[in-house]
């Protein structure tokens, strides 16, 4: 209800988290026809140092996203106040500025130089800008040396003149392609060549009415009639807005969007036993954290393999056409492809199907480092016993933990730093963790003489003596992940 509240008035300095929840807002709120709604935004959440501003005019009365229409949005600018009065020095605070307007319908910027002493006042160039006013919280409109408070810019016969268009006109569709493709390799800088255009509800072409942007800066065609997205090497979404004017002199904001994807080669097929162990023999294709589906393919005695970056984390499942979990049924190890590490999935037994499917599916979150090769393995181990509660602490989706992936190996795990029959009196290591077989119970030190008690827990694996434990409510129990051997030159490690 608070936010339905914030929406209703149009000078509330709230700030919404990202242009995403603004229009979220705009769905929620019941509309009614020829409204005005004012929503500021954080264009950059992670900073909050650049404000947008969405103005919506409604067209129907109603909820949902066909009930208005944005008719202007983009970049504002803070400005500690609008005024017709030309600020005194005595008010001017560094890095802050005053819009002013004289008595010429001029308009000028007014701030503190540097030494903090000096007015300075610049005229207003370039825009179109929307100034919001920190101390009232109005939404100011500047064009060409015109500067109208929102009221004003959106007084009601104005309002009045252009909602019979934006109602007879309907939506127009945004549709965005991506010439060269949308998946490229890691590594590369790409010039995204972009074919958009824009239709109204009858299909006709309405692009020459259009102007686009794209991260709020316009982007026009080039000689071969595409839009350059230039010096790409991110996976990233492209939004296009397209500015469209009906005629009446307020553009009417319409979007579409695709995505680009930077990825590595995958490699998967079937072996067989004599097979070499070099994963680039195999199938290859261009892929992203994403999950992979291979199949269907006849597998005559062989060995399936399924290679990936290993920057890309853990699988959680690899699932058959009938929902069936083989994660199992895979032994899995680090492998070099170039300078690139790898994780190889091999399964333990050669099978005979002809239309084998199997689909590869990474765990959340959506990025995980992996630092250490060894983190890999005990984890890895820990996955393999099957054991999904009672090795480490889950999140409450069940799922490991994100920060579990990007510590350090000595930090991911409680290192028992000595394991004896009695306890030790002195010595200690200030916060190390001692382990008392007789007692079974862990200590803590304190100080170098002091500790406080503490039981095992079921749910963490612990580290000593460069084993890995797990304590089963009487004793611990080696996780033993730390033999290998190698198999065609690789090694492989299992516990």
């Amino acid at each position: 209800m608070n936010n339905i509240q914030k929406i209703q008035i149009s000078r509330s300095k709230y700030i919404e988290t990202s242009r995403a929840v603004a229009v979220l807002r705009l769905n929620e709120y019941n509309f009614k026809k020829g409204e005005i709604c004012m929503l500021n935004y954080y264009k950059d959440p992670d900073y909050r140092n650049n404000v947008g501003v969405i103005v919506a005019i409604g067209v129907s009365d109603g909820v949902g996203e066909n009930s208005y229409r944005i008719i202007s949005q983009g970049g504002a600018v803070r400005v500690r106040g609008v005024q017709t009065t030309l600020p005194d020095v005595s008010l001017l605070v560094h890095n802050e500025l005053y819009v002013y307007g004289d008595d010429q319908d001029e308009w000028w910027y007014v701030h503190i130089d540097s030494s903090g002493t000096k007015r300075v006042i610049e005229k207003i160039t370039g825009g179109p800008y929307i100034f919001i006013d920190l101390e009232t919280g109005y939404r100011w409109f500047y064009k060409d040396q015109d500067c109208q408070r929102e009221d004003d810019f959106f007084s009601t016969a104005k309002t009045q003149k252009i909602l019979p268009s934006l109602i007879s006109e309907g939506k127009v569709y945004v549709e965005v392609s991506s010439v060269n493709g949308w998946i490229f390799k890691t590594g590369e800088v790409k010039d995204i060549k972009l074919l958009i255009s824009a239709k109204n509800k009858k299909g006709e072409d309405v692009s020459k009415f259009c102007k686009f942007y794209i991260d709020d800066k316009e982007i026009g065609q080039n000689s071969e009639g595409y839009y350059v997205l230039a010096s790409q090497d991110k996976s990233r979404d492209i939004e296009v807005e397209a500015k469209y004017d009906p005629g009446f002199g307020v553009p009417v904001s319409y979007y579409g969007s695709t995505s680009i994807k930077f990825g590595y080669e995958f490699y998967y097929g079937g072996v067989k036993d004599d097979w070499n162990g070099d994963v680039t023999e195999l199938i290859e294709k261009l892929w992203y954290r994403e999950n992979f589906e291979v199949g269907p393919l006849g597998l005559n005695m062989q060995y399936m393999i399924f290679a990936y970056p290993k920057t890309y984390g853990y699988l959680s499942h690899i699932m058959d056409i009938h929902g069936l979990d083989y994660i199992h049924t895979y032994q899995s190890y680090i492998q070099k492809v170039g300078d690139i590490d790898y994780v190889v999935y091999k399964l333990k037994k050669p099978i005979t199907i002809s239309d084998f499917v199997q689909v590869y599916k990474f765990y959340d979150p959506e990025s995980i480092k992996q630092d250490s090769g060894l983190l890999y393995a005990v984890l890895e181990a820990w996955k393999n016993k099957n054991s999904l509660s009672g090795l480490v602490l889950l999140d409450e989706n069940g799922k490991i933990p994100e920060n579990l992936y990007t510590q350090d190996l000595n930090k991911a795990f409680p290192e028992i730093l000595r394991i004896d029959t009695s306890y030790l009196n002195s010595g200690l290591v200030v916060g190390g963790l001692y382990y008392n077989s007789t007692t079974k119970k862990f200590y803590i030190a304190q100080t170098d003489t002091d500790y406080v008690l503490s039981d095992p827990d079921p749910r963490k694996i612990y580290y000593y003596n460069n084993k890995y434990y797990t304590w089963t409510g009487d004793n611990f129990e080696s996780l033993s992940i730390i033999k290998s051997e190698k198999i065609n030159n690789i090694e492989e490690i299992y516990g």
